[in-house]
Order: structure tokens, then sequence, then C-alpha cells
């Protein structure tokens, strides 16, 4: 049977191969995401190798739609949007869009997935709360129990200023101790009073000698 119809077939894959890989994912909602990419081209990658070397297929462009319906249809409108600002989509004569080479697709390809990865990076980072260590909440804590049993110091309480009612009275008082009180013990008292009174207006003080006669 072998020498009748010749060699064994050996291939390793087919393009029945790709179409599977490719309806595989088409079936999960296409390649969505840099993961998926890059689990996508492990797959891929070796079965194009190898029908390019066994000359199953002629070029890569032949399987350049195939490749392209592989991803999600949001990856698809964002591959399509970078091959317009690059001016690198085809078109064709009535003004339809068409595939480039499978080159510049695959380039194509490979800058949405990256703008992909750049985004994904800064919104993680950006939603990422800042986390207070153990070690820094516990010195808090203890810095805080510190401050709490340390002893406060107690306020001064300020002596007011006698005003002239008060004043008025002091006198009051004066002149009816002076008549009990020696020469000598007036005018101590009047001393220290003046002291008292030297932040007030000036205030006459009744002449001691007329307050207490001699006999």
């Amino acid at each position: 049977m072998i020498a009748y119809w010749g060699q064994v077939d050996t291939a390793r894959f087919t393009t029945r191969d790709l179409t599977s890989l490719v309806e595989e994912w088409a079936a999960k909602g296409g390649v969505a995401s840099a993961v998926d990419y890059q689990t996508f081209r492990q797959s891929w990658e070796p079965i194009q190798s190898y029908l390019l070397s066994k000359a199953h297929i002629d070029s890569v462009e032949e399987i350049r739609n195939s490749y392209y319906q592989a991803f999600a249809t949001t990856v698809q409108d964002e591959i399509r949007k970078k091959l317009i600002r690059d001016r690198t989509m085809v078109t064709t004569l009535d003004n339809r869009f068409k595939l480039p080479t499978f080159q510049i697709l695959k380039a194509a390809v490979d800058g949405v997935m990256k703008e992909q990865t750049a985004l994904t990076f800064e919104e993680s980072r950006t939603a990422k709360p800042v986390v207070v260590s153990a070690f820094q909440e516990g010195n808090s804590v203890m810095k805080k129990m510190g401050e709490d049993r340390r002893p406060r110091e107690a306020p001064i309480a300020s002596k007011p200023v006698p005003n002239m009612d008060e004043l008025s009275r002091m006198l009051e008082a004066f002149e009816h101790k002076i008549c009990q009180i020696t020469d000598s013990e007036a005018t101590r008292f009047l001393s220290s009073l003046a002291c008292v009174v030297s932040a007030q207006n000036p205030v006459v003080l009744p002449d001691v000698a007329q307050s207490n006669p001699e006999p």
C-alpha cells in the first residue's frame, strides 16, 4: 500500500488547524486582551511557520483574513482605527476598506495591544489604594498614646486688675483701718497700695495727719 500510494501523510498541521483555531477563539468572543493575544500567538505562529515551510500555503497573505477574524469585534474596530490613523488601510476603487498586507496588519495589532497594556497599567496604578504598613500604623498608635499620657500644663489664670469701684472700696476700708494703726504701719501700707494702683488713674489719698491727729 505504501509503495503504491507513496509516503504516509505525516503533516503536523494543515490549513484546517488554522481554521479550527480561529473558530475556537471566535466561540469565546475573540482575542480581546493582551493576555489573550499572547496565548493566541503561541498556537498561531507554530502553525503558520509550518504551513509556510512545508508549502501548504504560498504566503501569509492567504491567511491574513483568518488572522484578523480571530480578534474580538471591539479589537477589530481598534485595529481599523489604527490602520486609518497610520494611513495604511487599503481603499478599493469603490471606496471600501480592505486589509493591508499581513506584515502591516500584524504591526497594527501589536500596536493596539501595546496601547491596551499601557492603558490597563495606568488604570490599575491610579485605582490602587495606598496601603499603610502594619509598622507605620503601630507607630502612629504609639505616638498618639504617648501624647495622651503626657501631663498637660494647667492654664495660668490671669489676675484681673482692680477697677475704680474696687479701688474706692479699698480706700474706704483703708480710712476705717487707718484710725486703728500707727503712723509707721500706715506708711508701710501706703507704699504697698501705691504699687497696686500705679497702673490706674492717679487717686488722691487723704492726709494721714488729718485723719489721725496726734494728741
